[in-house]
């Protein structure tokens, strides 16, 4: 009998009629951890954050006592930090590769921390007298971190907020925003090696100042993602190629059982009336009934709209044969069997 669903004859014999348990790996709908927007408010908040904690010791003239113990045990503590956002960083790498934003913010936390390790422990070889005395924030340090913050705020946004959106609606070139993104995203990055290197600034105060700076950027980085995680919708991501071929293919195999039940109810309809044709012409005549041929049954499936290929049409009269419906005389000639009730559509 003609294979509805195309499959081979092995294919039929292992068919035992058992439930096929189908492995598959099921993505779960995803979304972004943090999107640039978020990235930008996370970069802006932790900077501004930071310059403002510094501007305020600066302005009330706040003095650390250092000392070796302290200094080491801050490049310890950042030890710990730093390793442990390396290692949700790679969690998040093998987990999901396409959330960059969130894994930048993470990279830059690291740095912050390595910068701060390395920086302290090499204080802490090089020491001298001079750390002894209490250490207070420069104007240097102040200027720094100002300008990186006011790098990292999105003043197209912000002044879209206030009464002077005119600015923001001005367009600047390609060339000139795509320079102004890349040094945005590159001077926080560039910040920590400033602190520590560059020429007239206390290294002691620059280690304590670069630690605060790194334990604000986690804290803003870790509210921030939260309440963007909160906020956002979830996504449904790209559906798994196994999966949907799967289910394209049982779909396609429930339409065709379905599409295999009306063929049968049209088919007996069918013959049902050339039966009683061919009865009514043969009493008229004096003569016995002949069988519905094949032929006659395919002209008024074809009468009745029903352009399935004769192989498919085959089938259906093999599946009414096989369900007692149908009495097969020869090869092309059949006949109703009398006093059926309902016709069970198994293809």
């Amino acid at each position: 009998m003609f294979d509805l669903f195309g499959r081979n004859r092995n294919d039929n014999e292992r068919d035992d009629g058992r439930p096929r348990i189908i492995f598959a790996d099921m993505r779960r709908p995803g979304r972004p951890i943090l999107s640039e927007a978020g990235y930008k408010v996370f970069s802006a908040t932790a900077f501004s954050g930071w310059a403002l904690v510094v501007l305020v010791v600066w302005i009330f003239r706040v003095e650390v006592s250092l000392s070796k113990e302290l200094v080491t045990s801050l490049a310890g503590s950042s030890v710990e930090l730093a390793a442990l956002s390396l290692a949700v960083l790679g969690i998040l790498h093998e987990l999901n590769k396409e959330d960059k934003w969130f894994k930048l913010g993470l990279f830059l936390v690291s740095i912050l921390f390595a910068v701060v390790v390395f920086g302290g422990f090499f204080l802490a070889l090089t020491w001298q007298p001079a750390f002894d005395l209490p250490q207070q924030i420069t104007v240097v340090v102040i200027g720094i971190l100002g300008l990186v913050a006011i790098l990292q705020i999105d003043w197209k946004v912000a002044l879209r907020l206030t009464r002077i959106r005119w600015i923001a609606s001005v367009v600047l070139p390609t060339k000139v925003t795509t320079a102004i993104q890349q040094i945005r995203f590159t001077v926080p990055f560039v910040l920590p090696i400033l602190l520590i290197w560059l020429p007239g600034l206390n290294r002691a105060t620059a280690i304590i100042v670069l630690f605060a700076g790194a334990l604000i950027a986690l804290v803003t980085l870790m509210g921030v993602t939260t309440f963007s995680l909160l906020k956002s919708k979830e996504k449904s991501g790209p559906e798994d190629p196994f999966i949907a071929t799967l289910r394209a293919r049982y779909e396609t195999e429930i339409k065709s059982i379905i599409r295999f039940g009306e063929l049968k109810v049209r088919t007996m309809d069918a013959l049902e009336l050339l039966q009683a044709v061919s009865i009514q012409t043969a009493s008229q005549e004096g003569q016995a009934p002949s069988s519905v041929t094949r032929s006659s049954i395919l002209v008024r499936l074809r009468q009745l709209d029903v352009m399935e290929d004769e192989r498919i049409i085959d089938a259906v009269l093999s599946s009414l044969v096989s369900d007692s419906l149908v009495f097969r005389e020869g090869y092309d000639s059949f006949w109703t069997v009398p006093n059926y009730q309902t016709i069970v559509v198994t293809p």
